[in-house]
């Protein structure tokens, strides 16, 4: 579960403004605007935010903090406000606030939830581990306007809302063997699964157009370290050293279980002797875009159905996210309609056809990890393995 913080806030926002008003692919960025539109007089001079856009229980919501998280969901995406007409910019604005007004609720209802340091910095740390250096980590930070301290401090007001949350759907989120059973039986085709192997691979990459005496002696290579593995030196730690695939230094060379289907861009052959090799076995050098592959074969699985029992936890977990999610959604509409909440701004008028009036994301923050997204450094996408 996560809070929506300034720090994860353009992140939760754009995930609600990104398909309403760029369309289905929140992911891609808008194609610039047609030149009758962009000639029109900007979205921001066409409409301005009232302070305060709210008054949540007494607390007033800034036009400053709003319109900041604002920019930071388009700005992700690549697009400019001067690109929305009115009613859309208007759409942004309600679906950003509608995020700060669950953030004001549970901020004040979870104000006496303690987090100790060490929780704190251990979630400081798996955010930082999924950057490249400390140094980049920080400086994606900067960039969005910030610095560690607030971030930590954003991370402690999190786990008080998360852990203010569970406590108030604690027992209710139980999943009896029987729905995991009907689950199960209602979702049997997705438990088919194909042959897979799980490979580790050290690359000797060979540049683009070179030369046939270059490719000759990356191929050498590429046969010298294989030598070496044949004479008992350790695949992985090889991988590390020597392979140049960028992801070596983590991955050590594993590519984890795939099937056919997901390597076949790398061509017949290349499928053939993958899935042709023994548990153990080490192939030669073998020759694609990038250059010369040494493949290792860890594991084989043959095509079968999981069982109820292999995949029973994974459902588990499924079904719990989803009651979790449900438990908090309702709790949270309760707690909104309760609360003297004054909105200072209208309904856009293509809001009802444009989006559901009350998106799940404005109504709760996640309980789920958020996904990735560029609009927040903390949760910048995992290494590809």
């Amino acid at each position: 579960m996560k809070r929506v913080t300034s720090f994860a806030l353009a992140a939760a926002a754009l995930a609600v403004i990104a398909p309403v008003l760029f369309g289905a692919d929140a992911k891609k960025p808008p194609s610039a605007p047609e030149p009758a539109k962009a000639a029109q007089e900007p979205a921001a001079a066409r409409f301005a935010l009232p302070d305060p856009v709210a008054v949540v229980e007494g607390v007033p919501i800034k036009k400053e903090e709003v319109q900041k998280a604002f920019d930071s969901a388009l700005a992700a995406q690549g697009a400019s406000a001067d690109a929305l007409s009115a009613d859309e910019t208007l759409q942004g604005y309600q679906m950003v606030l509608d995020n700060l007004i669950v953030d004001k609720l549970l901020s004040k209802r979870s104000v006496g939830e303690k987090v100790s340091d060490a929780d704190v910095e251990t979630q400081f740390g798996k955010i930082a581990e999924r950057f490249d250096s400390k140094d980049a980590f920080e400086k994606e930070i900067a960039a969005h306007g910030q610095t560690v301290e607030q971030v930590k401090s954003d991370i402690r007001e999190s786990l008080r809302q998360k852990n203010w949350l569970d406590e108030q759907i604690k027992g209710k989120v139980e999943i009896p063997d029987a729905d995991v059973e009907a689950y199960y039986k209602a979702n049997a085709g997705k438990y088919d699964r194909p042959e897979m192997v799980r490979a580790s691979h050290i690359l000797v990459a060979v540049p683009e157009g070179a030369k046939e005496v270059v490719v000759a002696e990356k191929k050498k290579q590429a046969q010298a370290i294989a030598d070496r593995v044949k004479k008992g030196e350790d695949f992985a730690k090889l991988a590390a050293e020597l392979s140049e695939d960028p992801e070596a230094k983590e991955t050590k060379g594993d590519l984890q279980y795939f099937s056919k289907e997901q390597i076949e861009k790398l061509g017949p052959d290349f499928v053939k002797t993958v899935f042709g090799m023994k548990k153990d076995e080490l192939s030669g050098p073998i020759r694609l875009e990038d250059g010369f592959h040494i493949v290792k074969l860890v594991d084989h699985k043959a095509a079968g159905i999981e069982t109820l029992d292999q995949v029973k936890g994974g459902i588990v977990a499924k079904l719990k996210r989803q009651k979790e999610n449900d438990e908090v959604d309702n709790l949270v509409k309760g707690i909104r309609a309760k609360a003297d909440i004054k909105v200072n701004i209208p309904e856009p008028a293509a809001a009802t056809e444009a989006a559901p009036s009350q998106p799940a994301s404005a109504a709760t923050p996640p309980r789920a990890e958020a996904p990735p997204s560029k609009a927040n450094p903390a949760e910048k996408k995992p290494k590809k393995k």
